[in-house]
């Protein structure tokens, strides 16, 4: 298949169902974009300060401070992926006409 038969945008036709999925529920979809966005910026609100109280000392920081403040990072960076996860299944129920709730993992 060549690019003059689909147009070079074709592919992007996910990116326009989702798009319309947004503006028909938008509470599900804009709430939980809300939420991982507030969520990704945590690592960051929380070590921010840390970083500018040990600059601020005029003092070198201690390796061991700065090995702590990458390490919690990444911790919190790394309990985003299942976010993530469940964000996409949030926008694949509302897609499909679905509920959008977490009440279906219950046995």
């Amino acid at each position: 298949m060549t690019t003059r038969s689909r147009g070079p945008l074709a592919d992007f036709g996910w990116l326009q169902r989702g798009v319309c999925a947004a503006f028909r529920h938008p509470k599900p979809i804009f709430g939980g974009t809300a939420f991982l966005l507030l969520v990704c910026l945590l690592p960051v609100l929380l070590t921010l300060p840390l970083r500018f109280q040990s600059q601020n000392t005029g003092t070198p920081p201690d390796p061991a401070f700065l090995v702590a403040i990458m390490a919690g990072s990444l911790l919190l960076g790394l309990l985003i992926v299942p976010l993530y996860a469940g964000y996409l299944q949030v926008i694949d129920a509302r897609r499909d006409c679905r509920n959008a709730s977490a009440s279906r993992w219950h046995c």
